[in-house]
């Protein structure tokens, strides 16, 4: 039964995660189409509550594509309380409404925390969306109040690396004739 709660709660996760910094633009279908998850190994295991696929990880749903070495959920009596993707480094990309190339971030590790819909992008963290590009040692979204932060630090070592951000020149509206 859990095992079919937490494969039920990664739906519904995965269909709400959307892009980090414009969650609301996620394609509408997306949310409805058929989620896949392909990985060399999985355990699910019923008692821990936990997920954990391995190796050669991609999960895809509608545009929705997430790219990793490990992809594990965590769930408590509540249902899923937290995503994390590893890799070297993890990739995600999802088309968004009104959009041309899809908004892509990339990290060493991308976790959701679904109790305070917060997204951290960790280690050499980069997210980029319609010509614009942020960058930093890590990068933290809260959906819920529309906040960005990212920092330059790394908290295992002194990093000299500072936070980036890229936005291309605004277009220009044509002229009245």
């Amino acid at each position: 039964m859990m095992t079919q709660t937490l494969l039920t709660h990664t739906f519904i996760l995965l269909a709400l995660a959307g892009i980090p910094w414009d969650i609301a633009r996620a394609l509408e279908g997306d949310r409805h189409a058929t989620l896949e998850i392909t990985a060399d190994s999985a355990e699910l295991n019923e008692q821990k509550g936990i997920a954990i696929y391995k190796g050669n990880v991609v999960l895809s749903q509608g545009s929705l594509l997430i790219k990793s070495k490990t992809l594990t959920i965590q769930q408590n009596e509540s249902g899923v309380e937290r995503v994390i993707a590893t890799g070297k480094p993890a990739k995600y990309s999802q088309l968004l409404e009104n959009e041309e190339q899809p908004a892509t971030a990339q990290a060493y590790s991308i976790t959701y925390f679904v109790d305070t819909q917060k997204i951290r992008l960790s280690g050499n963290a980069l997210l980029k969306q319609a010509g614009s590009r942020f960058e930093g040692e890590q990068i933290e979204y809260d959906i819920e109040n529309k906040i960005l932060t990212a920092s330059s630090e790394n908290q295992k070592k002194a990093s000299k690396k500072r936070v980036k951000m890229v936005l291309p020149p605004a277009e220009k509206a044509p002229k009245a004739q």
